[in-house]
């Protein structure tokens, strides 16, 4: 055979192929475009079918149900409360939790907010009229078997690995896992077909917070536009599907198939950490500095904790990321200029802020780490000396190698600063304290005695309310004193009761060691 004839013979099957190929396309084209007919693939698992395939978010909001609204609850449904009512039948019955509607508010903002959302797949069951019709046909013989799935599934190649799904009107769908990914698309739909979103408390009872489409807009840092939102309920979310029943099953074997796979499906589910969720994070912006700094900075590189949000005495990390990210948005949410990095409340989630607005931050919250290295005991850290030796009580007792102080020391000196203060004062003043043994944390006549050291149980107090006076300490020493006589006479009051002696006795100890009355404890002085 002739090269000529070679070349002819490829020819004739890269046509043949290409031919073929948009054949499928047609048939594909023609499957799709048939009303709720899905093409899916076959998945097989523990002996039972399941079909993946995708859906718009539009589609999946009209159609899918959480499970406290399947038929065979209606009965068992307060019609006040809209709740089930606990018994011996409905607890064997019920298949998974109460959702939580106060989580909807934040997980919609993320859709309406954030052009590069992302939703992991949805778990859903389907079921069909006659599952809880005991009478119905399609269960026989005596022990009431099923003689179907409760699917309309037909396969579309020999091995039945594609297949087309129909999904009519009559089926019923819920949610066994996303059932909040389910709430928050929902959210959406309220949110652009009517304008505007309410949010919601944990039984779903709307409050008076509301946010509008303009507002959405304005508040997305450029990333939403009217056309953009239009767009997002024809974005597509992957759906594995499972078969309420499946062929050969009886009611009460299906209704334990499904509680099962719920059941395996959320205990395997992990948690992310708060240090790998400060390591993935794109989106908050402090954050985003903290890691960044936590690679670069002297201070930091080689020396922050990325797991465990707390930090044991023998660490030789200087710090947590979790805390660093702590750190950084108590000081810079502080200054001019970042209040946009923080969410309004604690429900919605941060929106990534501008490049140059991260570089900045970035460059901001390093000259605080420098204005914390200038300090004896943290260059002698990044010089090499162990950490340990300079947190723990046989070594420096430095109370700034603790977590809950660095919080508090930072909240406080973005506020100095925000008043007129300079880093170069504020730290020429923690170094002399810091030679005079004022930073050690264990130490009697030191302001941390009691208040960050508990000394009856020797360890750490820990909690919003010591962080809280800590940092109320550092304002009024680092300050020059609290002026108002309230707020003076609170402030002393509460580090009297810190330094009290027992539950119930009304003795405390004064800066030479000494039990005295707590009427007697005087705020120390201004550094």
């Amino acid at each position: 055979m002739s090269e000529f004839e070679d070349l002819v013979d490829v020819n004739l099957v890269l046509e043949q192929d290409e031919k073929e190929r948009r054949a499928l396309l047609m048939l594909l084209d023609k499957q799709r475009l048939r009303k709720d007919h899905f093409l899916a693939l076959d998945s097989q698992m523990g002996g039972a079918s399941s079909f993946v395939t995708s859906t718009s978010l539009q589609w999946l909001a009209g159609r899918a149900r959480f499970a406290t609204e399947l038929p065979l609850f209606k009965e068992h449904v307060d019609l006040e409360t809209g709740k089930i009512t606990l018994n011996n039948k409905t607890a064997a019955l019920l298949q998974q939790r109460e959702p939580d509607w106060s989580r909807q508010w934040a997980m919609t903002l993320y859709l309406a907010k954030r052009r590069s959302h992302k939703f992991p797949p949805i778990l859903v069951v389907v079921s069909q009229a006659w599952v809880d019709n005991p009478d119905s046909d399609q269960w026989t013989g005596s022990e009431r078997r099923a003689v179907r799935d409760s699917i309309d599934a037909r396969g579309l190649d020999t091995e039945g690995v594609y297949m087309d799904l129909q999904l009519n009107d009559s089926d019923f769908l819920y949610v066994i896992d996303g059932q909040h990914r389910l709430m928050a698309i929902k959210g959406l739909v309220e949110l652009l077909d009517v304008g505007s979103f309410f949010m919601k408390n944990r039984q779903g009872k709307q409050k008076t917070e509301c946010i509008t489409v303009d507002e959405i807009i304005e508040q997305s840092n450029g990333a939403m536009t009217p056309g953009k939102l239009q767009t997002l309920l024809s974005e597509r979310i992957g759906m594995e599907i499972i078969p309420a029943v499946l062929k050969g099953e009886t009611r009460a074997e299906a209704l334990r198939r499904v509680r099962s796979i719920f059941v395996h499906v959320n205990r395997t589910a992990v948690a992310l950490k708060k240090g790998e969720l400060v390591l993935l994070n794109e989106d908050d912006g402090f954050a985003i500095v903290a890691r960044a700094l936590s690679v670069n900075h002297d201070l930091l590189k080689d020396h922050v904790e990325r797991n465990s949000v707390n930090l044991s005495a023998k660490s030789v990390h200087y710090t947590t990321l979790a805390v660093l990210a702590v750190v950084a948005r108590l000081y810079l949410s502080q200054l001019e200029g970042y209040s946009g990095w923080k969410p309004d409340s604690k429900t919605e989630m941060s929106v990534r802020p501008e490049e140059d607005d991260i570089d900045r931050g970035y460059q901001k919250f390093s000259e605080y780490l420098d204005f914390l290295t200038s300090l004896p005991s943290h260059k002698g850290f990044v010089d090499g000396r162990a950490a340990a030796d300079i947190r723990s009580a046989g070594g420096e007792d430095n109370v700034l190698f603790r977590p809950i102080a660095q919080t508090a020391l930072a909240e406080a000196v973005a506020k100095l600063e925000r008043g007129g203060r300079s880093l170069v004062s504020i730290g020429e003043i923690l170094k002399k304290k810091e030679a005079e043994g004022q930073l050690r944390l264990t130490a009697q006549d030191t302001p941390w005695y009691g208040v960050l050291w508990d000394p009856a149980n020797e360890r750490m107090r820990k909690g919003a309310g010591p962080e809280g006076l800590c940092h109320r300490l550092f304002l009024h020493l680092l300050g020059g004193g609290t002026a108002d006589n309230s707020a003076r006479k609170e402030l002393r009051d509460e580090f009297a009761k810190a330094r009290v002696v027992g539950l119930e006795s009304d003795l405390a100890i004064d800066f030479e060691g000494v039990e005295v009355r707590s009427s007697s404890i005087r705020l120390p002085s201004p550094w």
